[in-house]
């Protein structure tokens, strides 16, 4: 794993794309050697969500279409990580 081969990873927040191969065994993996990470998953609108997955929120993906998106992203990012400060 990519984080394994950096030394002293700090990652304070993930934002994971779960269509993606291997992104539902990579965020129970991170989350067990850094309880505090925060966790956005990105999810497809076609597929279901998979609700086993310890996340701090939930996005739509976005059609590239929708102008709106950006800051419904930032917004997000920025209501997970404040919610670590508090």
């Amino acid at each position: 794993m990519l984080l394994e081969e950096l030394e002293n990873p700090k990652v304070d927040l993930l934002v994971a794309n779960l269509a993606l191969p291997g992104a539902a065994d990579l965020i129970p993996a991170l989350k067990k050697k850094n309880q505090s990470l925060k966790v956005i998953a990105v999810e497809d609108a076609s597929l279901s969500a998979i609700s086993d997955i310890p996340v701090d929120a939930r996005l739509q993906k976005p059609s590239p279409s929708e102008s709106a998106a950006e800051n419904q992203w930032l917004g997000m990012v920025k209501q997970v990580l404040d919610n670590e400060a508090a």
